[in-house]
């Protein structure tokens, strides 16, 4: 930063604007939306805020920077006009030039966080909740401190050092300027006061005339036999540079000496560079989008640490190292009885390990009675044999038969032991005899043919309190723990239709079974994950398309723009799947947040591109993709430079999970810089609007909306090549404000 901004003081204050703006957020992420909850996941915010503040700081102050060549700033300044109103100019021009761009690709990466607050899953939820908070306060900051910071900064460094320069103004300008600027004056006259104006009428007066756009000069290359345009304007030339080389940057070198003439590159009248870059481009994000299609829910819970870390060691080695027993791969399955569900009146899911909850039991459950004893052993018999023809079942069955844990045959076979053969069917068994019965046979040893260990029984026969509230058959389903979430997801829902066969032929009180499993849970947050996933790409989309609509008003440089974005975020999930990896946590957070951060370079670009032609006046499309290059590929450079940067830390963290997000932000980055600047500028280069083509007031105009459109404020019209406006001098002599085009001027009126 400090290197770009040649600053050290405007990059420390920078850098500290930036990482003021997270403690603030947190005060309002705790304390106005009510969130307590932080967890590693949180720390994330502060690599992307570092990366996105970079690159909004960069956008502000080279919109400060280019002021300065404006040629209102430079009318001003031969004009002899107090500081004061000329840094006031800077600085509205640089408001004028930036603000909007920041705020859109700031919208856009809040839009893309709060996509993924919708996730059902909380921690995904509040980090994105706290992610769009700090955004939002970066953006604010940006747009008040930092122009502060930067008006400090020219008043005590600046000025001070051009003053101190002996025979030099305050605000020096290029030669090329003087040259232009004298051109002006021989053909206009002396139009530019010597007498300081009053504030007022310097307001009133502050848009003096500007240059006159240059005519194309046509010149011939007998080597090549091409006719080639060349434009004498800094802007527009890509063989001219408005800066020198002792000023320039290596981006700045990169663009100009390196870019910009590989791009317009022309072998008969073709730019071959540009259409091997952009259609090279297009096959590649085709290919990506094939590769990112394949990305699916992970197979097994996600593992957190790397695989010669001692954490992820121990579990290794007891599954390696330890005899297993042939169904402990399979997942245990539970199917309760007299649970109505779960009562959670004081529960805070921002608080997950407080106030958690209390199991409700049916007050119609009465296991005494024979027909629910039968029910009980018929649920036994169904869970034993009951079918499942789903991509995660083996051997045709849900559960293996062996292994379903049924105590009643066992406490039956105990009393009549004991009894000498009665039954715990007999009319006569009181209740409180049975359950007496029943609570001993919980707390005996195993007996005879009975496998069921204390343990065990404790754990099938439910006493609350001395009561029976519930009971519980307990097997292994064909189901292994490693198969794939969805597969996974298919057996889950044949565990659901056993239970409601089950159900349905049990008396009341004894029809509330379900089933369930312990990695259950991990099925419902992949399923939450993919869930908020395809949420936040729906939301996400719509609104970058949107948002690029209204920053660029050009149809056809949306289209472009949101084809680029739509590569690169198939690129980067791409990425991960030649990884190995699947629709985790991070992939699903990450695809999201590629959305906004993807969407910075090609806004910045693509407003540029057309306000060369609203701005400008320029027509063509290689002079708009010049002027474009020239005016914002440093910046998004910079930006993306120091976003990558940010992001490389994570690569030394041992938890999986920050690597895993350096390789996509890094990626996320290397990528929109590469469709950005390769794919969407060269596409704009080849087959870009022209004109007004595709704007939004020349498509109005072509389906007769235009009138109506304006009549409601809903149209403001841009035109192509607005016409600059200079003050007539005998005007403003008696204080009157009369413009007159400057076209006029030079036919001599």
């Amino acid at each position: 930063m400090a290197y770009q901004m040649k600053s050290l003081f405007l990059a420390s204050l920078a850098m500290f604007q930036i990482v003021i703006s997270i403690p603030v957020s947190i005060v309002v992420y705790k304390n106005v939306f009510q969130i307590p909850y932080f967890s590693f996941l949180h720390i994330l915010v502060v690599f992307l805020v570092l990366g996105i503040g970079a690159d909004d700081i960069f956008v502000f102050y080279d919109g400060w920077r280019l002021s300065e060549h404006d040629s209102d700033v430079v009318s001003m300044i031969n004009g002899n006009f107090r500081d004061s109103l000329i840094l006031k100019k800077r600085m509205s021009i640089a408001y004028q030039r930036t603000i909007s761009a920041v705020f859109n690709t700031s919208f856009t990466t809040i839009v893309a966080f709060l996509a993924t607050a919708i996730s059902p899953i909380m921690p995904i939820s509040t980090f994105g909740i706290l992610a769009a908070v700090s955004i939002l306060f970066n953006f604010v900051f940006v747009i008040t401190v930092f122009p502060a910071v930067i008006m400090c900064h020219h008043l005590w460094f600046i000025k001070k050092i051009c003053s101190a320069r002996a025979g030099e103004k305050p605000y020096d300008i290029t030669s090329d300027e003087k040259v232009h600027m004298e051109s002006k004056q021989s053909v206009m006259g002396n139009k530019f006061s010597t007498v300081e104006l009053t504030a007022v009428k310097a307001e009133s007066t502050i848009n003096m005339a500007s240059h006159v756009p240059p005519k194309e000069e046509v010149t011939s290359d007998a080597k090549e036999g091409n006719r080639r345009s060349s434009i004498p304007d800094e802007n527009t030339d890509p063989n001219r540079n408005d800066v020198s080389d002792s000023d320039m940057t290596v981006l700045d070198k990169f663009v100009f000496k390196g870019y910009l003439p590989a791009m317009t590159y022309e072998k008969n009248r073709i730019p071959v560079v540009a259409v091997v870059v952009a259609f090279g481009l297009l096959i590649f994000g085709v290919i990506a989008i094939g590769f990112a299609s394949q990305l699916g829910p992970p197979p097994e819970p996600e593992q957190w640490f790397p695989e010669d870390h001692m954490l992820q060691q121990i579990p290794d080695d007891w599954i390696e190292d330890f005899v297993r027993g042939d169904l402990d791969p399979y997942v245990q399955l539970f199917i309760p009885f007299g649970i109505a569900g779960f009562e959670r009146p004081d529960f805070n899911r921002f608080e997950p390990s407080k106030n958690r909850g209390n199991v409700k039991f049916d007050n119609n459950f009465d296991f005494h009675p024979a027909a629910s004893q039968r029910a009980f052993l018929r649920a036994c018999d169904i869970a034993s044999n009951f079918a499942c023809d789903r991509e995660a079942c083996e051997e045709g069955l849900l559960i293996f038969p062996s292994s379903v844990r049924c105590f009643l045959p066992s406490f039956q076979a105990w009393y009549a032991n004991r009894t000498g053969g009665l039954s715990t069917e007999d009319a006569s068994l009181s209740r409180e005899h049975f359950l007496g019965n029943l609570s001993e046979y919980r707390s005996s040893d195993p007996i005879g043919t009975d496998t069921l260990s204390r343990s065990e029984k404790q754990r099938l026969i439910g006493f609350v309190d001395g009561n029976l509230r519930y009971v519980r058959i307990d097997a292994v389903s064909t189901m292994l723990e490693s198969t794939a979430t969805i597969d996974l997801e298919g057996g889950r829902g044949r565990v659901d239709d056993m239970t409601e066969e089950i159900n349905s032929q049990a008396p009341p009180g004894m029809d509330n079974s379900f089933g369930t499993a312990f990695v259950f849970v991990w099925v419902e947050t992949e399923l939450g994950i993919v869930q908020g996933f395809f949420l936040g790409l729906a939301l996400c989309f719509p609104v970058a398309f949107l948002v690029l609509i209204v920053a660029t008003s050009n149809t056809v440089v949306s289209f472009y723009a949101i084809i680029s974005i739509g590569f690169i975020v198939s690129t980067v999930l791409g990425v991960a799947q030649w990884n190995g990896w699947s629709l985790g946590i991070a992939e699903a957070i990450s695809s999201v947040i590629v959305i906004g951060f993807s969407v910075d370079y090609v806004i910045h670009l693509g407003h540029v591109f057309v306000d060369a032609a609203h701005s400008e006046g320029l027509k063509g499309r290689k002079e708009r993709f010049v002027y474009a290059s020239k005016k914002m590929i440093p910046t998004v450079l910079a930006g993306a430079v120091t976003t990558f940067g940010a992001a490389l830390p994570l690569f030394a963290c041992q938890l999986t999970f920050f690597p895993k997000m350096g390789t996509i932000m890094t990626s996320t980055i290397a990528f929109s810089v590469l469709f950005s600047i390769g794919f969407f500028m060269g596409f704009l280069l080849l087959i870009g609007p022209t004109g007004r083509i595709g704007d939004l007031d020349w498509i109005a105009e072509k389906i007769g909306l235009d009138r109506c459109l304006e009549r409601y404020g809903c149209l403001k019209r841009n035109p192509q090549a607005p016409q600059k406006h200079i003050e007539d001098p005998k005007a403003s002599a008696v204080g009157l404000h009369n413009s007159i085009p400057e076209s006029s001027v030079t036919n001599g009126v």
